[in-house]
């Protein structure tokens, strides 16, 4: 037995020396070939086999390989693979270059996994950090316009700091917030919209805290359009994610040694939408007097029927002493009385960053000031940011982490509905003056009372220059965002990850009032709050790559993910005022508590990942999440919190032209890709909790309200809506395919995706009889679909002799539905009506999301307009319908860059085609008949329609019962004002246009000082560019002497209100220089 024993050990020793000795060891490194330095985690295979290993954090390696192995392959993402011949030589050094094919590109994808781009089953977009600087605009969601299919960015305001909205394929909830979700450094940035106030009725128009984020900062953003993209963030993830690497939070070394980059911007900034004004008439109407009126409607100046003078307004007036009784202003044209009051405003930028890297470790910080004045008086915005980070690799430790600080401070005018509160907006009358009005030469505040004065509209509205000196709002943020990275490789295949952070801010605010105003607030009005979020994040992941053989990938993730997020806010409302002037709550006569909020929620998370890839042209993804949230109930007992739901993708890719051979000199390469997921929208805190109290509520309608505290008495209600323990998450479930093409050497690159999402289980109220005892009951209902196609395409039609020519394109259809509601409602209302003939956005089955429902014109059952033979004008129909939808068509943008030794330029030219917009601007430049559009006047006019009753609503027949054309004729100012009109007392349907558009949004023209130039001297690179930003746009089915520009909304981010203006601030024209230098 003991001989056996011995025989069997000397066997296996003479087998495993005998392998041993057939296999060799072989070491290297591999460089990147531009910067000269170790490239980590690349992947070393011996050809045809499993065997193999990926460097370390210097680049090195060491491999055991058979004694037939003929040949290594290197392998990394975003880089091309290279192989090499194993000779005689122990040692085997490569370098590897970054690749040049479309489909090598390596992107940052959801809890910050990097893929190759060939690998994805769905559609992403890479937006370069370049352009999102030096683009004479601030906000970084701003620059985004027309650069990415499928996004849609619009704008509640040009005032400074105003709020900006971001949709990704479409709104998919009914009664939340639609933006994506924003993801820095691995932590949620919240980029919530508070109201203190109303952005209607008060006219405040805070700004979004995405604002906050320096875009000198960027180093790359992602942005996640489709469910299957962002699967892995489960139910925070129905509106999409956009994903933000900064400099300072990437690990990402340079080339060796310190470099500090300076970049500075000045920009002016002035009114893009100034009407052309007529100054041929004055106050009055069709051609006569009374002449202290809005409209200027009345004679021609210096016709026989025009006065030459009219009294002055505050003749005889013993607080003007100065303007004795007789006192007269003549009735004249005043040119300038618009445009003289807006300001030319400015952008100033500054930036410096400072970048170290050594063979392991990396640092960065960035100091950015941004300072904007805007062109309504008193209105300014003010950023600072800080930021630094640093990473570090030891040996197999990798640990990075960084901190930003964000300071702002925003002060901007009342820019309400212009009868929301009487006239306290600063624009209640600015942009319809009448044309006699001499708005700098008259007083606008009374010496005695330190109230308005305004000409003969003194007790209709606030005199805009005392509106803005007096009314005003502000808000001042502070934020911390900080997050650490820590990584450790267990094994070359096997690797613990972890990213923690905070993301907290406080916003103190105050918006005023002052008294001696005409508005709704005539004994002035102070508002103060605190807001404060904080969130709290942190991931777990445990990741296994690596090359189960030569031609088989495997990539596993498994993970954790605790997020917990606080939201508190508190707010006194004082009225009244003690001394004129000193804005805070001491100062007022009466303090109140004005309502306060505190939220609490938690999200657990865990999740899995697995990526399979085959010969590197085949790639199928899944991924799963089980959401737990703090805001859903197990069972629906509000007893036992923390309910779990399932959110699941799958994915595939595959790049047909490897896989099929297809060796074509003008196929570079073609890809197919498919994807389905399940994402979710969480319930908010409480609303499937016990029924909530508010403090002083308000009751009435936008304009007619009882509010409280009443007579300096608080409130305290019981809430209208009845809340839900069994609520569940809104589920957005999509479906999306796609295809890339590389033709001529990425000469033209193609990319093409259909989607079809569906959004299931709403969370919404139903109506309750009154018998409850309550209103409402917040419950699940309802679907609304989104489908639509997204095209991106990029050309060089020119790359000769130093000159190249790039071209971009990109196009997106979306086609957005409210599918259907439940039973017993008809139709839900965003936003509740206001306005000339009361419209409002509402969501109905079968309509397109958010369309327009309002008052409208009768009409015969051709279609034809109902006139009212008896006026000339328009019938009112009896009851509401819908009257427009705001949504477009599609939409497309242009980039071209041109370039030619060291001279850059870039445009981005975007076209909207269609959606309505409902304007009270229009509608009173029309009714109070100011501009050009409305100076032909002389002759009469006939609106094209059939005569009607309006008594029965029907069209008048002649004998044969045919209809019988109308031929009343009108005067053009009967047409624009007055019941029937189609202006100022018409239906809102006669004020819904058309914002179909062409945009020149972005203009950049750049040079780099030659290298030789700057050989003896400290800077390795200089760049000086000029910028413009919306330098044009033509709108056809705008009337044309308005200069309107349809891309406003008076509803903020936080609304899902959309395409209605209520006088709102008009748009902005920018142009700037710029500089940047690199030490």
């Amino acid at each position: 037995m003991k001989k056996l024993l011995l025989l069997s050990l000397f066997l296996s020793l003479t087998l495993i020396g005998r392998a041993w000795a057939q296999n060799r060891v072989i070491s290297g490194r591999v460089l990147d070939v531009t910067t000269n330095e170790g490239l980590p985690g690349v992947s070393v295979l011996v050809k045809g086999s499993s065997v193999g290993t990926a460097t370390n954090a210097e680049g090195t390696y060491t491999l055991s390989v058979p004694a037939d192995a003929t040949t290594l392959v290197f392998k990394q993402l975003g880089y091309g693979s290279l192989e090499r011949a194993i000779t005689n030589s122990n040692t085997i050094d490569v370098s590897l270059s970054v690749s040049t094919e479309e489909l090598s590109e390596v992107v940052v994808t959801a809890l910050g996994i990097s893929r190759e781009k060939r690998a994805l089953g769905y559609a992403v977009a890479d937006i370069d950090a370049q352009q999102l600087v030096q683009k004479s605009e601030p906000d970084v969601v701003r620059t985004l316009s027309g650069k990415v299919a499928g996004v849609v960015v619009s704008n509640s305001s040009s005032t400074p700091g105003g709020s900006t909205r971001i949709i990704i394929r479409g709104n998919t909830s009914m009664s939340k917030a639609n933006g994506p979700l924003f993801v820095v450094d691995g932590i949620p940035y919240d980029n919530k919209q508070t109201d203190s106030d109303s952005p209607l009725v008060e006219g405040t128009n805070y700004s979004n805290r995405a604002a906050d984020i320096d875009p000198n900062n960027i180093a790359s953003m992602t942005i996640l359009k489709g469910a299957a993209a962002g699967a892995l963030y489960g139910s925070r993830a129905a509106g999409g994610v956009v994903v933000i690497t900064t400099k300072t939070g990437s690990m990402q070394r340079g080339v060796k040694g310190i470099q500090i980059n300076y970049n500075s911007g000045y920009s002016l900034e002035t009114i893009a939408g100034l009407p052309e004004y007529q100054n041929s008439y004055g106050t009055g109407a069709n051609f006569v007097g009374p002449f202290l009126t809005n409209g200027s409607w009345g004679p021609r100046f210096g016709s026989p029927e025009a006065p030459a003078t009219l009294p002055h307004p505050q003749a005889g007036n013993p607080n003007f002493p100065n303007i004795p009784a007789g006192t007269t202003i003549p009735y004249q044209a005043a040119p300038n009385n618009v445009k003289d009051f807006f300001n030319t405003g400015s952008l100033f930028d500054n930036s410096i960053s400072l970048t170290g890297n050594s063979d392991n470790a990396k640092f960065t910080a960035v100091v950015s000031r941004y300072d904007q004045k805007g062109i309504i008086p008193n209105s300014s915005f003010l950023r600072h940011n800080i930021s630094a980070g640093g990473s570090g690799t030891y040996n197999k430790f990798v640990i990075g982490g960084n901190v930003a600080y964000t300071n702002s401070y925003q002060r901007g005018p009342l820019v309400g509905g212009s009868s929301a509160q009487g006239g306290a907006s600063a624009l209640s009358r600015i942009m319809f003056l009448p044309r006699n009005l001499d708005l700098q030469n008259l007083p606008n505040t009374d010496p005695v009372t330190n109230g308005s004065v305004f000409g003969w509209l003194s007790t209709q509205a606030d005199n805009p220059y005392w509106s803005t000196n007096n009314n005003s709002f502000t808000s001042r943020v502070d934020r911390v965002a900080g997050n650490i990275t820590a990584s450790y490789a267990i094994k070359d295949w096997l690797t613990l990850s972890y990213t923690g952070g905070v993301n907290t801010y406080t916003d103190a605010r105050r918006s005023t009032i002052r008294p001696g105003n005409t508005g709704k607030y005539a004994t002035g009005r102070t508002v103060e709050d605190m807001i404060q979020n904080t969130e709290l994040e942190q991931t777990v992941l445990l990741t296994f790559d690596k090359n189960l053989t030569e031609d088989l990938s495997l990539k596993a993730i498994v993970g954790n993910n605790i997020n917990q997020r606080v939201f508190e806010s508190t707010s006194f409302l004082g009225t009244g005022s003690v001394v004129f002037g000193i804005d805070n709550l001491s100062n007022a006569t009466e303090i109140q508590p004005y309502g306060s909020t505190i939220q609490k929620r938690r999200l657990v998370g865990v999740l899995a990942d697995v990526t399979l890839g085959y010969k590197d042209w085949a790639y199928l993804n899944a991924t799963a999440r089980r959401d737990n949230s703090s805001t859903l109930n197990k069972g629906g007992d509000v007893n036992k919190p923390g309910r779990g739901f399932f959110y699941p993708s799958v994915s595939g890719s595959v790049i047909f032209t490897e896989a099929l051979g297809l060796d074509y000199s003008w196929l570079s390469s073609g890809k197919i890709r498919a994807g389905y997921a399940r994402v979710g929208n969480d319930a908010g805190p409480y609303e499937s909790g016990l029924v909530t109290y508010f403090s002083n509520p308000k009751y009435g309608n936008n304009v007619g309200t009882t509010d409280f505290p009443f007579n300096g008495v608080p409130a305290q209600a019981l809430n209208f809506a009845i809340n839900n323990p069994a609520l569940t998450p809104e589920f957005t479930n999509e479906f999306e395919v796609g295809t890339d093409f590389d033709f001529f050497k990425n000469r033209i690159n193609i990319s093409a995706s259909y989607y079809d999402r569906r959004t299931t289980n709403q969370i919404g109220d139903v109506t309750l009889p009154t018998a409850s005892g309550f209103y409402q009951l917040r419950t699940n209902f309802g679907e609304i679909s989104n489908k639509g196609v997204e095209l991106a395409a990029t050309v060089v039609p020119v790359d000769l002799r130093g000159f190249r020519w790039s071209s971009t394109f990109n196009f997106t259809h979306n086609k957005n539905i409210v599918e259907k509601l439940t039973e017993g409602v008809d139709q839900i209302v965003i936003n509740a009506a206001f306005g000339s003939g009361l419209v409002q956005p509402i969501l109905m089955p079968g309509q397109p999301f958010g369309v327009l429902y309002g008052s409208n014109a009768d009409r015969d059952e051709q279609g034809n307009l109902l006139v009212d033979p008896s006026t000339g004008r328009l019938i009112p129909a009896l009851n509401p319908k819908v009257i427009g939808n705001p949504n477009p068509q599609f939409l497309m943008g242009f980039i071209n860059q041109f370039t030619f030794k060291g001279l850059t330029l870039n445009t981005l030219i975007d076209y909207r085609k269609g959606g309505n917009i409902y304007s009270t601007t229009l509608q009173s430049e029309l009714g109070r008949g100011v501009t050009k559009d409305t100076e032909d006047r002389d002759q009469l006019y006939v609106i094209k329609g059939v005569k009607g009753d309006p008594i029965t609503h029907q069209p008048i027949r002649d004998a044969n019962g045919n209809t019988i054309p109308n031929n009343t004729a009108i005067s053009l100012n009967d047409y624009y004002f007055g019941t029937g009109s189609a202006g100022i007392g018409g239906t809102a349907e006669q004020s819904i246009y058309d914002a179909t558009t062409v945009r020149l949004r972005e203009v950049t023209l750049g040079y780099d000082l030659p290298k030789t130039l700057l050989a003896k001297t400290p800077f390795s690179m200089i760049n000086v560019s000029l910028s413009g930003r919306n330098l044009y746009w033509y709108s056809p089915n705008i009337p044309k002497y308005t200069n309107y520009d349809p891309e406003v909304n008076t509803f903020n981010s936080a609304s899902n209100a959309q395409g209605i203006e209520f006088t709102n601030s008009p748009s902005t024209r920018r142009y700037g220089v710029n500089l940047r230098v690199t030490f």
